[in-house]
């Protein structure tokens, strides 16, 4: 049973607690809207404000059922293909209701497990790492693309595979170019320049058949901080739930809570316990680390939920008494709050999700799932911005962005 540590919080450092800072939304107006497929949609996580800038997500494919269903719930107008991409019947499905639909924009987030530095025991024979050949075949069947963005780990570009002699951004590049695409431009992208805070770094790769395009620019230089994000949200401990359902950490220990509440923000947990009581073998320094207030959060994995995933522990806030004079522990130790994980509701607030979105009952129940998507998603916000370069290839409209000015 969680212990009650209510006693403890007397009173923190942070007295005041600000609103969080609205995300910037670029806004289109167009003369008429353009369509959209979606590969590997993650739930559709990353078209979430497509529909801001004149694009309407016609067609999407997702491999997982309860992800395909997560991703109907929220976007309900979009046909989807559940299945694997790179199964012959799944693919002439695809193409099928593309050549039918004439959607322009193609997007496409392939799986990076195989290519993301994050993950230290890579498969050097796994397919994975060709998924995006069934981009190219989808393009091939499907003419009525005239721009396409392919988003993955910030390694792609200079990845290097047993099959092609290119790097793997180099191949891409190649085959895009074969099949009409003569505008390519690629480069790694932060998430954290496009007004979230989220401190993500992806390879973007977009190309265009007959308009000229560019890599988006930043919104902003100055990111926003988690500070700024989910200062106003409340503070909970170990065992507690906050006032909605997405304000649930993951499970913590009694004892990895002592070890989180003597640890700083900005800190790693000294000989971190596991569940089993015995002490980590987890090496990578983000591993059992308290965030820090002042950046971004650190870009997510698919196991947010637990302590050994990089710089998830929340950055907690130094326990004072009315004085403002920290209270130490029976071993002189200074003390600090919210010895857990991030919520779904903090995460939400990093990638730049609004608090009212309409998440069904059932997903919420599966907390799993919502954080394993949103370890994988196209953050949406940059996503807009890159299809906003297409949509201005297109029309050459008027581009404005709304939000609070962080610079």
């Amino acid at each position: 049973m969680a212990r009650n540590n209510s006693d403890l919080l007397i009173k923190t450092t942070c007295d005041k607690i600000k609103s969080h800072v609205q995300p910037q939304q670029i806004k289109i107006d167009t003369p008429h809207r353009l369509k959209a497929t979606n590969l590997f949609a993650c739930a559709g996580i990353n078209q979430y404000y497509l529909q801001n800038i004149g694009v309407d997500v016609v067609l999407t494919n997702e491999l997982v059922p309860d992800r395909a269903k997560l991703n109907h719930a929220l976007f309900k107008n979009s046909t989807m293909v559940i299945g694997d991409i790179t199964n012959p019947k799944v693919q002439d499905k695809l193409a099928e209701i593309a050549n039918k639909e004439q959607p322009q924009i193609l997007l496409a987030s392939p799986c990076c497990q195989q290519i993301t530095r994050a993950n230290t025991r890579k498969d050097e024979d796994s397919d994975e790492q060709y998924l995006f050949e069934a981009v190219m075949e989808h393009l091939k069947r499907c003419p009525s693309y005239e721009f396409c963005a392919i988003e993955n780990a910030e390694d792609m570009l200079t990845f290097k595979t047993k099959k092609y002699e290119l790097l793997l951004g180099d191949q891409i590049e190649k085959e895009l170019r074969n099949l009409g695409f003569q505008y390519v431009c690629k480069a790694v992208q932060n998430a954290k320049h496009f007004g979230v805070a989220i401190n993500r770094p992806r390879t973007i790769i977009m190309a265009s058949k007959v308009k000229p395009i560019k890599l988006p620019e930043p919104i902003t230089e100055i990111p926003l901080t988690l500070e700024d994000a989910i200062d106003d949200l409340p503070t909970l401990e170990f065992g507690q739930r906050g006032p909605d359902w997405y304000d649930e950490p993951g499970y913590v220990a009694p004892w990895q809570a002592d070890q989180i509440r003597i640890t700083p923000t900005g800190e790693r947990v000294v000989s971190p316990l596991t569940l089993s009581k015995k002490v980590s073998g987890a090496k990578h320094a983000g591993a059992f680390s308290r965030a820090r207030w002042n950046e971004p959060m650190h870009s997510i994995l698919t196991n947010s939920g637990e302590l050994s995933a990089y710089h998830m522990i929340h950055p907690g806030r130094l326990i004072v008494d009315d004085n403002g004079k920290p209270i130490l522990d029976k071993d002189g130790n200074e003390q600090f709050t919210d010895c857990r994980t991030f919520t779904i509701h903090e995460i939400f607030r990093a990638i730049g999700l609004p608090d009212d979105i309409e998440i069904p009952y059932w997903a919420r129940q599966k907390t799993k799932l919502l954080r394993t998507v949103l370890g994988e998603c196209w953050v949406s916000a940059h996503c807009c911005a890159v299809v906003a370069e297409f949509v201005k290839a297109e029309f050459n409209p008027n581009t404005k962005t709304e939000g609070e000015n962080h610079e």
